[in-house]
């Protein structure tokens, strides 16, 4: 018959150290409560599988940041075990997905552009005729109508229509090289181009010549263009018998 063996402390003793097993049963005891254990998976096998349909979104998420091949290849090594060429056929079959959604973007990229041109065109009254009046002050007007007489330039108030001509303004001091002392206001103006003006002008009213659209070949060759000739029958009849 075995004897029971049987410890009891002794007041001021220290206590002997827990054996492993009894620190293992603890360590189950307070993650049965709810602890959890910080786990790092930083080993091939501990990385968790992805589906082809995940991989495939994932593929296009990422082409559709701009992010390249080798940079696809690292995002995917991070969270899953796959052969390089697993993930360019993921690749290969999200770059349709890809483009519809870019194309989809520039369609509303449009439709935002339009709808803020629209509300400026509503808002500061353009139309065509007040866009045709503008260009015609710009391709037809005078610059000699700035200035007066003596060659100074004449007071931004007396402009008029002339003001549709001007690009911009500048002005600055002419100042004494030694004294710096001020000698008078020098001013400069640019005009907008008026041929600029004037080819834009005949384009929107319609004045220019459709332009011609030669055929060529591979080579950049003219290439004849066919005449067909229909002979109709005489059928008796010729200069001197009429019908």
């Amino acid at each position: 018959m075995g004897m029971k063996r049987t410890s009891k402390r002794v007041k001021g003793e220290t206590p002997k150290q827990a054996s492993p097993f009894i620190c293992l049963l603890l360590l189950n005891n307070l993650v049965s409560r709810g602890t959890f254990v910080e786990h790092n998976c930083n080993t091939m096998e501990e990385k968790k599988k992805i589906s082809k349909k995940s991989g495939i979104l994932m593929a296009i998420d990422l082409l559709y940041k701009g992010l390249s091949r080798q940079e696809i290849l690292q995002e995917f090594s991070k969270i899953c075990k796959l052969s390089n060429r697993t993930v360019d056929d993921w690749i290969k079959e999200a770059r349709p997905a890809v483009q519809e959604r870019l194309e989809e973007d520039e369609r509303i990229r449009r439709r935002e552009s339009e709808a803020i041109i629209s509300e400026a065109v509503k808002e500061h009254g353009v139309t065509k005729e007040k866009l045709v009046a503008r260009l015609a002050k710009i391709a037809l007007g005078e610059a000699k109508d700035l200035f007066t007489v003596d060659g100074g330039l004449k007071p931004v108030s007396e402009w008029g229509e002339n003001s549709a001509m001007i690009a911009g303004i500048e002005s600055f001091d002419e100042r004494m090289r030694e004294t710096g002392e001020v000698l008078g206001t020098v001013r400069k103006i640019k005009i907008w181009n008026p041929i600029d003006a004037s080819a834009l002008l005949c384009k929107m009213l319609g004045y220019n010549m459709p332009d011609k659209v030669a055929a060529t070949d591979g080579k950049g060759n003219d290439i004849p263009q066919q005449v067909v000739i229909f002979k109709l029958p005489d059928n008796g009849r010729g200069p001197n018998n009429p019908a």
